[in-house]
């Protein structure tokens, strides 16, 4: 069966914990990854930016559910 790789990501938490509740809803399996962003400050401390992200290889039908379930996020986290 022919899949697709689809890759999501975000800085947002709770955008994150709703794009992952997506594909465990649909039963697919998904690799995670993060990335890390430190900025230094004035003061001399840091600032953390953490970037989320998932890989994942899905059918044509799954793409297509999942493309809807994140085009509605977008509209309530943009």
């Amino acid at each position: 069966m022919k899949t697709s790789l689809l890759v999501y990501g975000t800085y947002n938490l709770r955008e994150w914990e709703r794009i992952t509740r997506i594909f465990e809803e649909n039963g697919v399996a998904f690799e995670e990854g993060l990335h890390t962003h430190a900025f230094r400050l004035e003061d001399g401390t840091y600032d953390f930016w953490y970037f989320h992200f998932l890989r994942a290889h899905v059918t044509k039908e799954k793409e297509q559910i999942i493309r809807a379930k994140r085009t509605q996020l977008k509209k309530i986290f943009r």
